[in-house]
């Protein structure tokens, strides 16, 4: 059997490596429901069902705005998702949760691009054998196929900026090659206004080989894309680029109001998710690529350095640059490898290095790509939407400060209360006005939000509603469960549902 699949693999890596890719994507779309983070929920799924219902959930039309201003979002993605779930509307495809199953199909298809132009943009610069490496580490690292499920601009805008450097690298390169590069580039900025500093870095490469017309072409076609994607900043502010501008602007004045850490987190996050010592191979070929594989490694270091440098870092920042990264250093390692007089007799060490990265690598893999996230959330929002009666929702979390967003999205109740009631003294609905709260006789229905002192708070609220009834419990996914054990920051509890009378 194992002899089988290496014949066909001979013969045909490249459909192997898809085959792969795709089975453990779909894997990762039929089980892993749910939402990563705020942004890949809330910035896109969230706001694109809302405006299909009439309602603008976080603002962001020009009507609601706080201020009168943009928000700094653009409306690209998630106006590609409100196209979709208008026209689910239109069918009467409505149950939530198979809607993001589709969503998530959809972007597993999406996703095998960057498996394939990863693998074609290698077998170009090295070779069939690099090729096979790198076409299988973007298939089956262990974080792939889950996030590639997810609905993350880091995540889909990949495939369009490695489209845009496989046009690069063609042997019998024309105008319409950068005309074409150009475009793809623009397209992933609409997605991720980020990646402009791989764009940048390859009009510097292109400057620097001296194809001034070429890089004007590259960089005119690039700009013309991404005004295209975001031609609807014309209708609703008046003027071209109002979001992107209005997103460079809060993010140059508020840069340090999120996550900081040091300069060297992302050689952290990189040292660990592609699987030490397997990792450090990467690192050490992408590094000494950055003569031969200039096209690759100047614009992918410039995005790097970038980040390092930005003090608001947080790890799914720098994904969409890992498949550069693995290209690059599986280039680099490879021809150090077969060079080195060192490695030449440590073959049986070698061999067991490469034993360990895959063990480890495909028990993460069939670990994580199944799993569901923030499970607890999503169900109780879900079966809220098949109770009919909901006049008022009040999330009771008095074990801690503030309360979470829940996704409405699941039961698109977007006009009905859902009054947050925690111990944040500074919170409108501090502790001690949980009276003054509960005199708006429509909440009906009570979220208890984590087990810590559920009777002691079960009993407070009986002082209102002597009659409340139990009706169900949520339980946080396994993953989940892991994740809050590691860091208590990631709030993952369980959810008990109470009827008030």
């Amino acid at each position: 059997m194992i002899r089988k699949i290496e014949s066909i693999y001979r013969e045909f890596p490249l459909h192997v490596i898809l085959g792969v890719g795709l089975l453990f994507r779909l894997i990762s779309v039929l089980f892993s429901g749910g939402y990563g983070m705020h942004d890949d929920h809330f910035l896109v799924i969230e706001a694109a069902q809302s405006w299909v219902d009439g309602f603008d959930y976080n603002n962001w039309l020009p009507k609601n705005s706080v201020d009168g201003n943009p928000t700094g979002h653009s409306w690209f993605y998630a106006g590609l998702h409100y196209c979709l779930f208008y026209f689910f509307d239109v069918i009467g495809f409505q149950d939530a949760k198979y809607k993001m199953l589709f969503i998530r199909l959809i972007h597993s298809c999406w996703s095998m691009l960057t498996i394939y132009f990863g693998y074609k943009i290698t077998e170009k610069l090295s070779g069939e054998r690099e090729a096979g490496i790198a076409g299988m580490l973007l298939a089956v690292l262990w974080f792939y196929p889950i996030l590639s499920v997810r609905t993350m601009v880091e995540m889909v805008c990949v495939p369009f900026m490695l489209m845009s450097i496989y046009y690069l690298l063609k042997d019998d390169i024309k105008y319409k090659h950068y005309l074409i590069a150009g475009i793809f580039m623009g397209l992933a900025i609409a997605f991720r206004i980020q990646i402009y500093l791989i764009w940048g870095g390859i009009g510097l490469v292109l400057l620097f080989q001296r194809k001034i017309i070429e890089a004007v072409i590259f960089g005119i076609s690039t700009i013309g894309a991404l005004f295209i994607s975001q031609i609807t900043d014309l209708f609703l502010w008046g003027y071209p680029f109002a979001e992107i501008s209005q997103y460079i602007l809060y993010n140059t004045t508020h840069y340090e109001d999120y996550i900081t850490m040091s300069w060297f987190q992302y050689i952290i996050v990189l040292t660990g998710l592609l699987i030490p010592p397997v990792s450090l191979f990467i690192l050490f070929g992408y590094f000494r690529s950055f003569k031969r594989l200039i096209i690759l490694f100047l614009p992918s270091f410039i995005f790097i350095v970038f980040h390092s440098v930005y003090p608001n870092k947080q790890e799914r920042f720098i994904l969409p640059v890992i498949p550069i990264v693995v290209i690059a250093g599986v280039i680099g390692w490879q021809n150090f490898y077969n060079n080195s007089v060192f490695w030449s007799k440590q073959k049986i060490l070698y061999r067991n290095i490469l034993r360990f990265f895959w063990t480890l690598n495909l028990m993460a893999l069939f670990f994580v790509s199944p799993a569901a996230s923030k499970k607890s959330r999503v169900d109780s929002m879900y079966f809220l939407n098949e109770l009919h009666d909901i006049s008022g929702v009040i999330l009771e979390r008095s074990t801690n400060y503030g309360c979470y967003l829940m996704p409405r999205y699941y039961n698109r109740m977007w006009r009905t209360q859902h009054l947050c009631y925690s111990k944040d003294e500074t919170s409108k609905y501090a502790e001690q006005d949980l009276e003054q709260l509960l005199k708006d006789r429509k909440i009906n229905y009570c979220l208890f939000i984590e087990e810590r002192d559920i009777e002691e708070r079960l009993s407070k609220m009986e002082v209102y509603f002597p009659e409340m009834q139990f009706i169900e419990k949520f339980e946080p996914s396994y993953i989940d469960k892991l994740l809050h054990f590691l860091n208590p920051r990631n709030e993952n509890e369980t959810v008990y549902l109470y009827k008030l009378y």
